[in-house]
């Protein structure tokens, strides 16, 4: 079984750091929007305060937080009066924690500057601005620092932007970057930077990152009805051979305009890895809400195993499975399972097995499993142990017909060793090609071959996953240069999934891809695409031939010039005359009809300049 890992989330919230430019937001006074929370008491904490929209936190909710005199906000109460910074995570009962330290060392906001907040934008893509303005550092009163956290709705983001946090010699001069968890056994910090001496200077401001990765208590999914208690993600069944999933959706989580009919939030992994493709979506609404989904598939399902029906961005930008700002947190993945469908190379037992008289072959005879259905499988592979003592089975033949039960092969001679046998029924694939490309419902290219990149001129072939997100599906095929960012020339169209074409003869390095368009929407669906290039190649005339029969320096032999298949070669005498010329040029000439001499060669090769020199035949 191949799991899709990318997918993957865990219910414990972690982070990762990034850095971003200096970009703050304005730091508003106390005379415009912002909530000036006055002068915090020496190492004090101001709450509980509103952050104006739920904001998740490893891992849980929060709607208040509390600020500190010390450069930290926390989301629970605490009584924390130490000033001093120290490295995190740590336990200890005088360390902050459920905390974001932006940065926590002894500040005094009571001597002067400013502290405050404000909730900006409207839902669901509001934001928490926290501002420390000119706060003078303790101890060294006259240094002056700027910086500010910002909290975002929805993403759950955290940025730290700092104007300035300059030098102090009091403790050290240490301080901490960082977010710590509530019981003071996780942190993530800026390297360098936890309850270490650092320092920002205005020249020089940053801004930094903290990413969560994971998701908080509570699920969008409160309305299935799990047939795995024990899997993280939501299960539900489904039944060989439908089309169809029908998911029932927590109530009021889903808002009915978010929903994309064309299938664009879903992709649809079988065990093996592949992609089904989703061909509708259709949501059954009340008051603009989602009750249920219905999602069309383009393909039946065959396979026994977990599904792994993947959620992708809604048309508004927000997860499929829960809307932004309501509290409900969608997973990510939803498990399809299958058990009521043949397994993949399902063992078919051979039966009435005979050998003909001739002693140079057999006739191996089998039959078709009980309750056989011919549209789920598209032929046999065959399998020999070369003993009947060896542990290996080979494949030696494959045949793609069902109803050819009968097999005459030379690999079981009557003379021969005995041999066991068995014929394995193949399983139709939703298409051999991986689905990988970047569309709607993924069409996947590949080139064919080595024709496409070798360097050279000529045909080329490409081949691609048939598109079933519409019937019937006309694609055209695009090259363009690496550096441009439209679709290029289209080369030409087909109903087909394979296209051969002339590559470029410039120089330079190419990309080819296909696209498909509705037949009567305005819609598209593209494919990856596939790099190639178009190569300089040297090429060498060597300066003498000796065309004496002895097989050695016979012909007049160009290296390289393989690489230019379209050419023109060409040799003149003393007197300027042309006594020979050759199209498409492949070593094949031979001066035997022509007098000793010097000769003059001219290689022509559209793609670069004119190779002419003197050449020597000697007899």
């Amino acid at each position: 079984m191949i799991l899709p890992f990318s997918f993957m989330k865990s219910i414990a919230q972690s982070y990762a750091i990034s850095s971003i430019p200096y970009n703050p937001q304005p730091f508003v006074g106390i005379s415009v929007l912002g909530t000036f929370i006055g002068s915090p008491a020496e190492d004090g904490v101001t709450g509980a305060l509103p952050i104006g929209f739920d904001f998740c936190f490893y891992g849980n909710t929060y709607n208040q937080f509390y600020i500190s005199a010390n450069g930290w906000i926390t989301f629970t109460q605490t009584s924390v009066q130490n000033f001093t910074s120290v490295a995190i995570p740590n336990p200890g009962g005088n360390v902050p924690r459920n905390c974001i330290m932006a940065p926590w060392q002894d500040w005094e906001p009571g001597v002067g500057g400013n502290v405050m907040y404000q909730t900006a934008g409207t839902a669901p893509f509001r934001r928490l601005v926290v501002s420390y303005l000119n706060v003078p550092m303790y101890g060294c009163n006259q240094n002056l620092g700027t910086f500010q956290i910002v909290l975002y709705e929805c993403s759950n983001l955290i940025e730290v932007f700092i104007l300035s946090k300059p030098p102090c010699s009091f403790v050290g001069g240490n301080a901490v970057l960082g977010v710590h968890n509530a019981t003071g056994t996780v942190a993530t910090t800026v390297a360098g930077r936890n309850s270490t001496n650092w320092v920002v200077l205005p020249a020089t401001p940053e801004g930094w990152e903290f990413i969560p990765d994971g998701s908080c208590a509570g699920s969008a999914f409160n309305g299935f009805a799990s047939i795995d208690t024990t899997s993280f993600w939501p299960v539900v069944a489904a039944n060989c051979y439908t089309t169809t999933i029908g998911l029932k959706v927590g109530e009021g989580e889903l808002v009915c305009s978010t929903i994309d009919p064309n299938g664009s939030e879903i992709r649809l992994y079988t065990p093996q890895g592949t992609l089904l493709q989703t061909r509708t979506v259709a949501a059954s609404c009340v008051n603009g809400r989602t009750d249920s989904l219905t999602i069309e598939l383009a393909d039946q399902f065959l396979f026994n195993g977990d599904h792994y029906l993947v959620v992708r961005n809604g048309i508004d930008g927000d997860g499929l499975m829960g809307e932004c700002g309501t509290g409900a947190f969608a997973f990510d993945t939803v498990i399809v399972r299958l058990g009521d469908c043949y397994t993949y190379d399902t063992q078919v037992n051979m039966l009435n097995v005979s050998v003909n008289r001739d002693n140079e072959s057999s006739t191996l005879t089998w039959n078709k499993p009980p309750n056989f259905d011919p549209n789920f499988f598209d032929g046999y592979k065959v399998f020999v142990k070369d003993s009947v003592t060896s542990l290996r089975w080979r494949e030696f033949v494959y045949i793609p017909m069902i109803d050819d039960t009968t097999l005459i092969t030379s690999e079981a001679r009557p003379i021969s060793e005995t041999k066991d046998f068995r014929a394995v029924l193949r399983l139709k694939f939703y298409g051999d090609l991986r689905s990988n490309g970047d569309s709607i419902n993924n069409i996947w290219l590949r080139a064919l071959g080595d024709q496409l990149d070798n360097g050279l001129r000529g045909m080329a072939s490409v081949q691609w996953s048939p598109y079933k997100g519409w019937t019937p599906a006309t694609y055209e095929v695009y090259v363009a240069a690496w550096s441009d960012t439209s679709l290029g020339t289209l080369l030409g169209s087909t109903t087909d999934t394979f296209y051969s074409f002339e590559k470029p003869i410039e120089i330079g390095k190419y990309r080819v891809q296909v696209l498909t368009k509705h037949p009567v929407e305005p819609r598209i669906a593209l494919s990856n695409f596939v790099p190639f290039e178009m190569i300089l190649r040297e090429i060498t005339v060597p300066n003498v031939i000796t065309p004496n029969g002895d097989g050695a320096n016979d012909y007049l032999w160009i290296e390289g010039i393989e690489f230019f298949p379209v050419n023109t070669v060409e040799l003149y005498n003393r007197w300027g005359q042309r006594v020979f010329s050759a199209q498409n040029y492949a070593n094949q000439f031979s001066p035997t009809n022509l007098e000793a001499g010097t000769y003059i060669y001219k290689i022509i090769i559209p793609e670069r300049d004119l190779v002419q020199g003197p050449i020597k035949i000697i007899k």
